[in-house]
């Protein structure tokens, strides 16, 4: 081996070793930053991590008990409030009768807020069924004593959206006229009718369903809202038009 290449070499393993070196500094001090960033990771979670010490419960609570909520919460609150999973409270909440949305704020140091909001039964579906005011079918209710007097809904199975939505147009359009309706009822073959609270039956048939309402509305201001002590029924199963059969109307001899 020449002069040159003993020295080339010395140099190279001069370098490689200071590499070794360098790499041997960096690779303790990562360590170390880890090491450190774990136990204050660590001492982070055991100060903010308390056991929960209190809870507010808030809501009208007409139907869902406060012993209810804190029955379905009770296991969750060993972790402490740092640790705590909202998203499984509130699937366990949600599972309670009459609960249709819930807020919960962890608030440091060891509170949690809880917010329950129930369903608003707007409509009763079939014999013991309740809907809310966004058509959900969300209660049957066994005991017939319980069930609120409200507008009464019935259709086939799974149409209880569709005839809440309908149910909606009729009221909110109706209700200014001084009308309103207390049943609407959709046949296992599509036929709809419906009965105003003073009594008038109305029958829309399976066709053109939409038409017709608009069509009904329409005559509820010009004619039904005017006259309805004298009106029994309007038939509006007809593709051009409608027929309304009227109280106490002497029959031709």
């Amino acid at each position: 081996m020449s002069h040159r290449q003993a020295k080339k070499k010395k140099s190279e393993q001069k370098e490689d070793n200071i590499w070794l070196q360098i790499t041997k500094k960096n690779f303790f001090r990562i360590t170390v930053s880890i090491v450190l960033l774990v136990t204050g990771y660590q001492f982070f979670v055991v100060v903010l991590n308390q056991p929960i010490a209190s809870i507010s419960l808030e809501g009208s609570f007409q139907k869902v008990k406060s012993n209810q909520v804190e029955g379905a919460i009770r296991h969750h609150l060993d972790t402490g409030l740092l640790r705590l999973n909202i998203s499984e409270i509130q699937n366990d909440i949600l599972k309670i009768e009459w609960v249709d949305n819930i807020r919960i704020a962890k608030r440091w140091p060891n509170k949690l807020e809880i917010s329950i909001f129930e369903h608003t039964p707007v409509a009763r579906w079939g014999e013991r069924g309740l809907l809310n005011d966004k058509g959900e079918l969300f209660i049957e209710i066994d005991n017939q004593n319980h069930i609120p007097d409200l507008a009464h809904l019935s259709g086939p199975i799974g149409a209880s959206k569709e005839v809440a939505e309908k149910y909606f147009i009729l009221r909110d359009q109706l209700i200014p006229l001084g009308l309103n309706v207390k049943r609407i009822s959709m046949s296992s073959r599509g036929a709809w009718s419906i009965t105003l609270y003073n009594g008038i039956e109305v029958d829309f048939g399976r066709e053109n369903i939409e038409q017709k309402i608009d069509l009904f509305i329409d005559i509820s201001k010009n004619v039904i809202s005017q006259q309805s002590d004298e009106i029994e029924s309007v038939d509006m199963r007809y593709d051009k038009g409608f027929t309304i059969l009227w109280k106490n109307v002497p029959l031709a001899s």
